[in-house]
Order: structure tokens, then C-alpha cells, then sequence
């Protein structure tokens, strides 16, 4: 009988706890996808970036962040030391930080293809003349940093997905 419980108990440990990690794991990532995001648009300043760095706009969720701001290319530089840039050879298309809003927006309106794609280009910046550096997997996580060197902005994009 003690061997049967023993059994029985070993294997209730070696089922539910990978179950419940499974459980555990999904649920909190549904729960943390689902926390507002934090928005701003045009910002002096923001504290999480250099002070060089001005007219911030942002949009901050768990799994997907994007923000731009100006400041000048060595500015740009020191902030972003931690990634390999490299000069762009081509163009580099980067989500916004409006992206995330237009898509909810999308979702709820019936809008005709021609104007969702007019609307779509005001939220994704193009740039030809400037840095970069990209690390994206198969599922879209990972990152893509961009500096305009026209504008004199930054843009940066990321996904946990």
C-alpha cells in the first residue's frame, strides 16, 4: 500500500509541477500583455532616456515598446553604444511608437484597404541616411534601432513575442 502512495505521489509531482510551470508561465504572460500601456506624445523629456534627448514620444507595453526622440548623432551614439551600429545601405522601415494605437483603432473601424494603407505609412518611419542595427527572430522578438541623420532622430522598436 505505502508503495502505491509513494508511486502515486511521484507521479502527481512529475505531472503537475510541469503542468503548472506551463500554466503559471501562460497565464502570467496573458496577464502581463494585458496591463495598459504607457503612453506619451511630443514629451520636453522623459527620465529613462539621455537628457540630451527631447521631444519624446513613446508607447510602453510588456511585450511591445517603441519610442522616438531628437538628439544630435553623438548623442545619439553614447545612448546607444550597447548595439552595433552600422551605417545604412538601405532603407530601414521601423514601427513607430502610434503603430500599437492605429492597429487597435483598425481593428474597430471598417475602413477601406486604400485608406488603411495611407493611414498605415504615417506609422512607420523610413529612413535613408543614418544607423541602425536589428536583431529580429522568426517571431518577431528582438529589437531595431534607428538614427536619422536628416532628421536628427532616434527611433527605437521592440517585441518580447
Amino acid at each position: 500500500m505505502k508503495t502505491r502512495h509513494a508511486i502515486g505521489c511521484l507521479l502527481g509531482i512529475l505531472l503537475f509541477t510541469p503542468i503548472s510551470c506551463v500554466v503559471v508561465w501562460v497565464g502570467g504572460g496573458l496577464w502581463l500583455s494585458r496591463q495598459p500601456a504607457e503612453v506619451g506624445e511630443n514629451e520636453e523629456h522623459v527620465s529613462w532616456l539621455p537628457d540630451e534627448a527631447t521631444n519624446v514620444s513613446y508607447y510602453k507595453a510588456y511585450m511591445w515598446k517603441a519610442y522616438e526622440f531628437d538628439i544630435s548623432e553623438e548623442g545619439f551614439k553614447r545612448w546607444a553604444i550597447k548595439w552595433d551600429l552600422k551605417e545604412i545601405d538601405e532603407e530601414q522601415s521601423i514601427w513607430r511608437y502610434s503603430y500599437m494605437s492605429f492597429l487597435a483603432k483598425r481593428r474597430e473601424e471598417n475602413v477601406d484597404y486604400d485608406e488603411l494603407f495611407s493611414e498605415e505609412e504615417k506609422h512607420i518611419a523610413t529612413v535613408k541616411n543614418g544607423l541602425y542595427d536589428k536583431k529580429k527572430s522568426r517571431s518577431s522578438s528582438g529589437y531595431h534601432v534607428v538614427y536619422d541623420r536628416d532628421r536628427g532622430r532616434a527611433y527605437f522598436e521592440s517585441s518580447r513575442r
